[in-house]
């Protein structure tokens, strides 16, 4: 397997369960994982095999030609990948740590503990959403299902019935009869279609929207039209005015 492939983006200080989770794949591929580990008690002059293996022929297989470190080893190689993957400000934080396993503790008791406090930040976010007249009722969707997703993944699950319920309260203001008209609605309503009924009605709003503005532009086409051949008009009895008295 390419390492390359399954390394970590750099973390910034956001979604630290989800780079620990990366990065901990990405330690155990390259063999270095084991210098988190508390159950360790290898000697620094101990070999250890690394679970990365180069390429060799069948008539090779029975000699190892598996890379080979000693703890000392696999402790600078991890401490260094971590460091690696984090962005330069935090780098420039964490770079004088002395091991891999404090760099890890530290980076843990700095934003491990922040999911509970993020966890209730992303509820009241949740609960506190309303979509706007300013924005598209479908790019608010994407942001009404972005916020849902995040809440769910941290344990909370509702029911069909009741997303759909705090997906029209949410709705802007101007759309409160199709709000009225979707909670008076018989039957089973799933978020699925009401997400579908909304960019509908939200496509003909549109095209009215614009055949309201060619109506207008139109009318003040005729309008200076009118105008136009008013003024020539005038100009034109004017004239035959002028000349009746010479």
């Amino acid at each position: 397997m390419d390492t390359i492939d399954v390394k970590p983006e750099n973390f910034d200080g956001q979604n630290f369960r989800r780079w620990q989770k990366q990065m901990r794949y990405w330690l155990t591929i390259l063999g270095l994982v084991s210098t988190l580990e508390d159950t360790t008690s290898e000697t620094p002059s101990k070999k250890t095999t690394l679970t990365i293996s180069t390429p060799t022929s069948e008539t090779q297989s029975s000699k190892s030609t598996t890379p080979k470190m000693t703890k000392d080893e696999i402790e600078y190689h991890c401490h260094n990948r971590i460091l690696s993957t984090l962005s330069n400000d935090l780098y420039d934080v964490y770079r004088d740590t002395t091991s891999a396993k404090s760099l890890w503790e530290e980076l843990e008791a700095e934003y491990g503990l922040d999911d509970a406090g993020i966890d209730r930040f992303t509820v009241s976010t949740f609960n506190s959403y309303k979509m706007v007249e300013e924005k598209t009722v479908s790019v608010q969707i994407h942001e009404f299902k972005d916020l849902l997703r995040k809440v769910e993944s941290k344990g909370t699950k509702f029911t069909e019935e009741f997303k759909v319920s705090c997906l029209i309260d949410k709705l802007p203001p101007s759309w409160s009869n199709f709000a009225k008209s979707l909670r008076h609605k018989h039957g089973e309503l799933t978020l699925t279609k009401v997400f579908n009924n909304l960019r509908v009605d939200e496509k003909h709003r549109l095209e009215e929207q614009i055949e309201e503005g060619k109506s207008k532009v139109n009318l003040v086409e005729n309008s200076n039209n009118r105008n136009r051949f008013q003024r020539r008009k005038n100009s034109f009895k004017r004239t035959n005015r002028n000349n009746s008295f010479h």
